[in-house]
């Protein structure tokens, strides 16, 4: 989702539709994506959903997110603190470009559509 400041969001979730908690596909990394630098964000449970929670749908249980935003370069990481390590590797492998497994395809989404906006 492109935000009015050029940002973009990749939501880790557990929704009430989704079986499960999106898992990554190790095996598929953005082709091109940019490198960057991500920022971790350990906050109260507030600040986390105040940060995420307007990427995600009604239905979503948001458990942290990625922000991306290509012009700054940079990935911010937001979780609730204290954070599981698994949680931190999985945003983190957001931020290098890697997707959730099967059908959708966010994050190339995103890179192809702020490329599109740079022409």
């Amino acid at each position: 989702m492109l935000t009015s400041f050029g940002k973009w969001a990749l939501i880790f979730f557990c929704g009430t539709l989704v079986e499960a908690c999106s898992t990554i596909d190790y095996n598929h990394r953005v082709e091109d994506w940019p490198v960057l630098t991500p920022i971790e964000h350990r906050v109260s449970q507030k600040e986390m959903h105040d940060a995420c929670d307007k990427y995600a749908s009604p239905l979503e249980t948001v458990l942290a997110c990625a922000i991306f935003d290509f012009d700054a370069l940079t990935c911010d990481m937001w979780f609730v603190d204290p954070v599981e390590q698994w949680k931190v590797d999985h945003e983190k492998a957001h931020c290098i470009g890697y997707e959730h497994t099967g059908p959708a395809y966010d994050l190339h989404r995103m890179w192809d559509e702020w490329k599109k906006q740079q022409r």
